[in-house]
């Protein structure tokens, strides 16, 4: 259109921008452009924001040339991105200050988005800081939840960036204008450069705390031992096996055995383990003959009959049944009774040089520990509080980084997911930006409980299966529990192992995965 135009008749071009003003006002809102000002030495400019925005095809410049059509915007995920209420009370997590920041030798306001692909820079700061922008590349940044509208950014610029203490790096910013409490954000590759690992709130208070050093090779896991108070510290108990560790040893229960008056404290625990390629050999022995023919290979009837209560309709059914047949390679029938199954012979693993054992010392309940319990469940059992409704899903908790790493494990322990609530979350559910950031960077899974992992599946509305809890003063609890047995959860727990972590390629060599129970 304003190839077309004379470039003397300003009323066509003002005509003409009241119109795209009413296709789409964001853009003139954007340029602090007021329509009715618009002239025909203006107009071009309009025209090239609605061409980056609607990648228009561009005019024909002669016969020779043909249509030229522009390149679609790259587009990239910005965790921190300022779309909307929503973000704004829900991702601040994810922002983290990184002190002592400088941008061509200037300092600025600098924070650290681990879930941003790009690094940012304010409009503001890039003048200040007298960068070029350039404005031939126009990429559009995106949340991590798809319901959000996306932004297009300012334009581009080159920085030498420097955070205390590590080398300069120059990273391609994308500069955005939009009015914000920071002037450079850093993204995750960035962040690896510049040698910075963030962490979580919660593990920074954790890691401020006291940091004691080990008086007794049982509490030396593998690094100093944080408690808030040296009195917690005192008071855990020494637990350096007496014993070789090569040997199994059968510790017999005492009904002498006194209890411990004080109630255990728990605390954090670190160990380090590596198993090498090939670890496990496979014995064909006499024995290892015996106990394998007590676990038949599964069939389609005996995986219906399993599964058959954890689905609420037919096609349902039979769609749980072909997912877990897409395992029979490792499916086994395992019948109540029986012990473990076969499949390797028991070996002792291989731990890196400077890791211990850590063994925890079980005890019986104290009365303080009792009447806490009781306490916590008077008032369900007085009013008849009953957990009377289906058992839904439990997503899988994605823990923090640990202090000064970046580590991430991802956790399917029931308790551990407890303690992880509290502690990091808040009680609260993991939002989609954690699942995609924990995700995307996963190096670990740990503690896969068998009995806790039937707390992944639903169970039917009509399946009368109940965790009875027993009151000592006020009578009996009953909750709503998965179903848990030795003929069920082994083999659905293995399909599901194999299933999701059979196609990671690059994380075998790497990976632990420790299977309780």
């Amino acid at each position: 259109i304003f190839d077309m135009l004379p470039t003397a008749m300003d009323l066509y071009a003002n005509t003409f921008a009241r119109v795209l003003f009413g296709l789409n006002a964001s853009i003139f809102g954007m340029m602090a452009v007021n329509p009715a000002q618009v002239t025909a030495a203006t107009f071009g400019k309009v025209c090239d924001e609605f061409a980056l925005r609607f990648q228009i095809v561009g005019p024909a410049k002669s016969h020779q040339q043909g249509h030229q059509q522009l390149a679609p915007a790259p587009s990239y995920i910005v965790g921190s991105i300022k779309t909307n209420s929503y973000s704004d009370r829900n991702n601040n997590t994810q922002m983290i200050n990184i002190p002592n920041t400088s941008a061509k030798g200037a300092p600025v306001h600098a924070i650290g988005d681990t879930g941003s692909q790009v690094t940012l820079v304010t409009l503001a700061a890039a003048q200040r800081l007298g960068l070029h922008i350039t404005r031939h590349s126009r990429p559009q940044l995106k949340p991590l939840w798809p319901d959000a509208t996306p932004h297009i950014v300012y334009g581009r610029a080159n920085v030498e960036l420097r955070v205390e203490n590590s080398p300069r790096a120059w990273a391609n910013a994308i500069v955005v204008d939009w009015r914000c409490r920071w002037e450079v954000l850093l993204s995750h590759d960035m962040l690896a450069v510049l040698g910075v690992s963030p962490a979580s709130p919660a593990m920074l208070r954790r890691s401020n705390g006291m940091t004691m050093v080990p008086d007794h090779a049982g509490k030396h896991i593998d690094g100093p031992w944080c408690c808030t108070t040296k009195a917690l510290y005192e008071d855990f108990p020494n637990m350096a096996p007496g014993h070789d560790l090569a040997t199994d040893v059968m510790v017999e229960p005492s009904a002498t055995a006194a209890r411990i008056p004080e109630p255990i404290h728990a605390h954090p625990m670190r160990a380090q383990l590596a198993l090498p390629t090939g670890f496990f050999a496979e014995e064909h022995n006499d024995e290892f003959v015996r106990l394998d023919a007590l676990y038949p290979e599964a069939t389609p009837n005996s995986i219906s009959e399993r599964t058959h209560h954890q689905c609420t309709s037919e096609a349902s059914a039979q769609v749980l049944a072909a997912e877990l047949w897409t395992a029979r390679a490792v499916l086994r029938e395992y019948p109540g009774g029986c012990p473990p199954p076969a499949t390797y012979a028991p070996i002792w693993p291989l731990m890196r040089d400077g890791a211990e054992a850590l063994f925890v010392v079980q005890h019986s309940l104290s009365p303080a520990a009792h009447q806490a319990v009781e306490e916590a469940m008077q008032v369900c059992l007085e009013y008849g509080i009953d957990e009377g409704s289906g058992a839904f899903a439990q997503l899988l908790i994605f823990t923090k980084s640990k202090p000064r790493t970046d580590e991430h494990r991802v956790l399917f322990d029931d308790s551990a997911n407890n303690c992880l609530n509290m502690h990091s979350i808040g009680m609260q559910l993991p939002r989609p930006a954690e699942h995609v950031q924990f995700l995307r960077d996963a190096r670990i899974v740990s503690s896969v409980d068998m009995a806790s992992f039937f707390m992944q599946l639903r169970l039917a509305a009509d399946v009368a299966d109940f965790w009875v809890y027993d009151g000592v003063c006020y009578g009996k609890l009953r909750t709503r529990r998965m179903v848990q047995g030795n003929s069920e959860s082994p083999a659905i727990a293995q399909a599901f192992l194999t299933f999701v972590l059979g196609a990671a390629e690059s994380l075998r060599g790497k990976l632990l995965v420790y299977i309780d129970n």
